[in-house]
This record gives C-alpha cells, structure tokens and sequence, in this order.
C-alpha cells in the first residue's frame, strides 16, 4: 500500500510540474496585436506571435469588407504618416497581387524572420523589428486600389500576458 500511495503521490507531482512548465511556457510568449481602419471604422485586425527562439514572426490578418486590396505590410513609422514598409504581409513577397472586389476574411497568414524585412531592416535581425514594434515604431498597413499609398492602417502593440 505504501508503494502505491508512493507512485501515485510521485505521478501527481510529475504531472504538476509538466501542467506548471507547459503553462509558465504559454505565459511567457510575445504577443502583438493591430486594429486598421480608415475614417474611424474598424476594417481589419493583425495578430502576431513570436516564437519561443525569437526567431519567427507568425501572423494572421483578418479583413473585414475591404475593396480591391492590392498589398499589406509592416511598415517602420507612425501610423497615418508615410512610412518605409519593412515586410511584406499580403501576399508573402513582390510584387503585389490584386484581389478585385469586396475581401471579407482571412487575408494573410505567414511567418516573418530576419531574412525576410527589407528597406532600413534589410539585413538585419528579426530582432531588430520586435524593439522597433516595442518602441512604437511600426504599423500595419494594407494598400488598396482606391487607396494605394495605404490608407488602412493601425499601430502594432505588445500584448501583455
């Protein structure tokens, strides 16, 4: 009987200390999220996880009736202002691909490391867009054709979790 009260108690704290691991991980992971709009309306929502290595930017861009959409990046500046774009997001690379008519959906879902950001990040590491992103310094921004500079656009924030 000892021996069992022995085992059970040892598998107990074996699965306690798993549950606490697995959910300290989850904790600690690096969230960002972006609202875009134009003319106050809410138009489409960016969600954006680092990877536990911080070597991957994992995305997932949602658009909510948006015409003619033609591309989307991350770009290094304030919003409303024009920036230099610094990713691509819609699609995964140049050059641009239109998508006529009204979009309602997931429009983009990818991943974003170092080798992958461009104009003043070219070259270097994703790290260096994550302490721009922190600082409040880069903004999503999907381009349409009524709109080609880019006119949809919000701020990428750290989540705290």
């Amino acid at each position: 009987m000892a021996k069992l009260t022995y085992s059970l108690l040892s598998i107990s704290i074996l699965f306690s200390l798993l549950w606490s691991t697995t959910f300290a991980a989850n904790e600690h992971k690096t969230s960002f999220y972006c609202s875009l709009g134009l003319d106050g309306r809410a138009m489409a929502e960016g969600e954006f996880m680092l990877s536990e290595n911080r070597s991957t930017l994992r995305y997932k861009l949602v658009v909510h009736n948006v015409k003619d959409i033609t591309m989307a990046h991350l770009h290094l500046g304030q919003a409303r202002k024009i920036g230099t774009p610094v990713a691509w997001v819609y699609p995964a690379g140049p050059p641009p691909k239109p998508i006529p008519g009204m979009f309602d959906g997931v429009l983009a879902e990818g991943t974003i490391t170092g080798e992958d950001l461009m104009g003043p990040l070219k070259g270097l590491p994703l790290s260096s867009l994550i302490n721009q992103i922190q600082a409040g310094n880069v903004y999503l921004n999907i381009h349409t054709k009524a709109h080609p500079r880019g006119d949809i656009c919000g701020p990428v924030y750290l989540i705290e979790e």
